[in-house]
């Protein structure tokens, strides 16, 4: 592997390789707008995975309750979302 190629490890399989890296902007429901930078993509993943723990390490908030969860930063409500196949899926108009 190249210094520079990005590769994805995830569960027990083989390194997925990384395609691209950028920026994609998710569109709430609410209308409010987070752009989300040095977003990697990867064929082989069919699902946007968006981790709590980097949303924490700049200044987001996620509150759970039941099934659902509310997004916020500093006090302003940036979105939600609701638990779909074990995961908590965001309510985005794009995607």
């Amino acid at each position: 592997m190249a210094e520079d190629e990005k590769v994805l490890y995830m569960g027990k399989t083989s390194p997925i390789e990384v395609k691209g890296i950028g920026q994609v902007d998710l569109v709430f429901t609410s209308g409010q707008i987070l752009t989300l930078n040095y977003v990697f993509y990867a064929l082989e993943v069919r699902k946007t995975l968006v981790f709590d723990f980097l949303l924490n390490r700049f200044g987001f908030e996620q509150v759970y309750e039941t099934d659902h969860f509310i997004l916020s930063k500093g006090n302003v409500h940036e979105g939600k979302g609701y638990t779909c196949s074990d995961m908590f899926k965001l309510n985005v108009l794009n995607f």
